[in-house]
């Protein structure tokens, strides 16, 4: 049977895509501290104006490599939590 002739295919196909996306995001924010050298970079690039650039970032990184395993964490614990 060709699926074009079922009545509800794209309502599937629309589901299905979402799905994998939620799962990308989900992935995506459990491995959340590896982009962190990324941030890094664009912050190192946004201060190179001041002359205490690296001490600026440093302080600045600080909340972001937090956020980031704040990120990962509930990522790992959403994805626990749904296979228990």
């Amino acid at each position: 049977m060709n699926e074009t002739t079922e009545s509800h295919w794209l309502s599937r196909l629309i589901i299905g895509i979402g799905v994998v996306g939620v799962l990308a995001v989900l992935v995506g924010c459990m491995i959340a501290p590896v982009f962190g050298p990324w941030f890094r970079r664009r912050k190192i690039m946004e201060n190179a104006i001041y002359p205490d650039c690296e001490d600026r970032t440093d302080v600045e990184m600080a909340v972001v490599y937090l956020v980031l395993w704040i990120i990962a964490i509930a990522a790992w614990a959403v994805a626990i939590a749904c296979n228990a």
